[in-house]
């Protein structure tokens, strides 16, 4: 029950409720007490919470799903749970996802220095710009964030200043991860939205598909509003979109290095074919540096990307297979089958009669050259050639005693001598 301070216990207890058929978190018995309203919108509320199990201070989001059929309250529930299993260390943590009387609770981290959009604002304000160190360092984090995210299959698509959260440490956090896809069952988003588009991609303002490069664009409107305390595209809902849709945002000021505004140039493409790619954008000199020394400062371990799924037992007997016939340079694949490979028997252009013929010849010269080298083995001249590694060049002959050439032998044997049948003929008269 409320109290006269806007305060409620007892959040996540197990106590009675009309939600039975609605599906939760296993280890929903925890209790929070929500201690003051952080804010509010058509979607529900989010409190400042306190974790009565260790004391630790902590944020609930609460969702109204009572107005959701039972097929969208099951996604929203599940999508929601299934955002406990991200872990890097600059995405807030989802401590618990439960259902209480009609309304989705996310327990989450509490990051205690607000949000970016607060800081920026604080800057502009006071007509001070972010040192360029400061931006990289906190942009790497969210940036090495988004990427990891991408490495399990999935799209935040909902990038903005005022969803990265930032500690007094200086470790800056992802937020509000899956918030938007979750919130867009609802009847009250289907109808209303809250704020203006400033960081939506061109192709979903063209409502048409999207992937991973959406985010990077958002992060490119991101990394500009850091730099340049203001966002890159402005106006109203009827001309915001023509000019995001444009691409055309003015220069940001030469305060900051030419490698910073290349980053930003390549985030902002119009086309996401030719938006940078995050993980290279990563390896960069502009962005490892600072990424590396953020992690250091703050004690942060670099994240392992998550290992891919194993291949299933049929997947592997396929790929075993196909290297077996490869081996066995087969035109069929496995034992015993009539499957052939993919890979034509025949290149392009060549009749059955040419490569039987080109086999015929392939055979026949591989016979002729095995012929060869038995008969250079035995020490035989072959026609007008010599065995193997013997020169043909004219050589005078020492011992002729002949210093003219006439004493040259052709097959480099000496004095030219009667090799034929008649000689051994003679040779067995003596």
């Amino acid at each position: 029950m409320e109290g006269a301070q806007g305060v409620e216990v007892s959040w996540g207890e197990n106590r009675g409720t009309d939600d039975a058929d609605m599906p939760s978190s296993k280890d929903d018995k925890l209790a929070y007490r929500r201690l003051r309203l952080l804010g509010q919108g058509s979607f529900g509320k989010a409190f400042l919470a306190r974790d009565l199990a260790n004391n630790e201070l902590c944020v609930m989001k609460q969702i109204r799903v009572e107005k959701m059929d039972a097929k969208a309250r099951d996604t929203a529930v599940r999508e929601a749970v299934a955002l406990r299993r991200i872990r890097h260390p600059n995405v807030v943590r989802f401590r618990q996802v439960f259902v209480r009387s009609g309304w989705l609770c996310l327990v989450m981290d509490f990051a205690d220095g607000g949000d970016l959009c607060a800081a920026v604002k604080e800057r502009a304000r006071s007509k001070v710009p972010f040192e360029e160190s400061a931006v990289l360092e906190c942009f790497g984090q969210v940036a090495d964030a988004v990427n990891w995210v991408h490495s399990v299959k999935m799209v935040h698509r909902d990038i903005k200043s005022r969803n990265i959260f930032l500690c007094r440490t200086g470790r800056a956090l992802l937020g509000d991860f899956g918030l938007v896809r979750l919130l867009e069952s609802t009847c009250e988003l289907a109808h209303t939205r809250v704020g203006t588009p400033y960081y939506l991609s061109p192709e979903i303002i063209r409502k048409q598909p999207y992937n991973y490069k959406t985010d990077i664009w958002s992060l490119g409107v991101l990394l500009y509003e850091m730099a340049a305390l203001q966002r890159p595209f402005a106006g109203t809902l009827e001309t915001l979109p023509r000019a995001i849709l444009k691409g055309a945002y003015t220069p940001l000021g030469s305060q900051y290095s030419q490698g910073l505004h290349d980053l930003a140039a390549g985030m902002l493409q119009v086309s996401p074919e030719h938006r940078l790619d995050l993980a290279v954008a990563l390896q960069s000199e502009v962005l490892s540096g600072p990424l590396e020394r953020a992690r250091e400062a703050l004690g942060l371990e670099e994240p392992q990307l998550p290992e891919a799924p194993k291949a299933k037992r049929a997947d592997r007997l396929r790929s075993e297979v196909r290297s077996g016939a490869k081996d066995m340079k087969s035109e069929f694949i496995g034992y015993n089958t009539m499957c052939r490979r993919a890979d034509p028997i025949l290149p392009a252009g060549v009749t059955p009669a040419e490569a039987i013929a080109a086999l015929a010849a392939e055979a026949e010269a591989k016979a002729a050259a095995e012929i060869y080298a038995d008969r250079v083995a035995a020490g035989e001249t072959i026609g007008d050639g010599a065995p193997e590694n013997w020169s043909i060049k004219p050589e005078r002959d020492p011992d002729s005693g002949d210093d003219g050439m006439s004493s040259v032998s052709d097959d480099s044997w000496g004095s030219v001598v009667d090799s034929g049948a008649g000689v051994l003929a003679a040779i067995n008269q003596r």
